[in-house]
């Protein structure tokens, strides 16, 4: 069985958003969920611009959730 890889993108340079606990949540509610079976979360936190290409051909993943914050070089 092939599961559906979510790659969980976290950037925050300011340190003002509750990633973890954001990472924390998303696991919980798949763990909890009938279809935990069939959903791989990878959580890449601290993500730089020059991360994006690199996580996306090395976890090819169907869906791709970014929470965060930039600053001017990204």
């Amino acid at each position: 069985m092939n599961k559906i890889k979510v790659l969980f993108l976290a950037a925050n340079p300011f340190k003002n958003l509750n990633l973890d606990v954001e990472v924390r949540s998303i696991t919980e509610k798949i763990r909890a969920s009938e279809h935990r079976d069939y959903l791989q979360l990878i959580p890449a936190l601290a993500v730089r611009p020059d991360d994006l290409l690199q996580l996306l051909n090395e976890h090819k993943p169907h869906i791709l959730h970014f929470s965060g914050h930039g600053n001017n070089s990204g």
